[in-house]
């Protein structure tokens, strides 16, 4: 109950001006509200056999009914993304390799194993993803607690170049 006037609010009339919510008379539905709060724009049954829109003021007004809405709480602005550096944008830019896989990123990671302690087998073409790259690969990822997997992709190069 309140008597501020407001859309979607139900108002009780008495005809008689008490604003006592025992006394009512009729009931509407506020569509509107004008006049600074002054005038109210209801739609009301029973009016004549009808259901009319009437502007109304508010010296026929016993009180305004309210759903028992929940208080909203403002939401928490995101915290903006941190700018990456460098390294991870060079990393983000980093291909992902799998086996079958040529060229000179392959040989990269092949270096960068090496460097970890986990080289590649003497005598596998260093620019190519085959077998002994895969063996050594998936060492490295379980000692680096990452998915057994045969490819290279962001996390794994991260590691690799310890940016992770």
């Amino acid at each position: 109950m309140g008597s501020d006037p407001r859309k979607g609010a139900v108002v009780f009339f008495d005809w008689a001006g008490s604003r006592n919510i025992p006394a009512i008379d009729h009931v509407g539905i506020v569509e509107a509200v004008k006049g600074g709060g002054r005038t109210i724009v209801t739609l009301e049954g029973n009016t004549a056999n009808q259901l009319k829109r009437r502007e109304r003021s508010l010296g026929h007004v016993a009180g305004f009914g309210y759903p028992a809405y929940p208080a909203v709480k403002a939401l928490a602005k995101p915290k903006p993304k941190p700018e990456l550096n460098w390294t991870e944008v060079m990393v983000k830019k980093l291909p992902e390799l799998r086996p079958g896989v040529k060229g000179w990123d392959v040989k990269t990671a092949y270096g960068l194993l090496y460097s970890r302690g986990f080289p590649v087998a003497a005598g596998a073409d260093e620019t190519m993803f085959v077998g002994p790259l895969g063996e050594a690969l998936l060492a490295f990822k379980k000692s680096a607690g990452l998915p057994a997997t045969e490819k290279i992709d962001e996390d794994t190069w991260a590691a690799l170049l310890r940016v992770a």
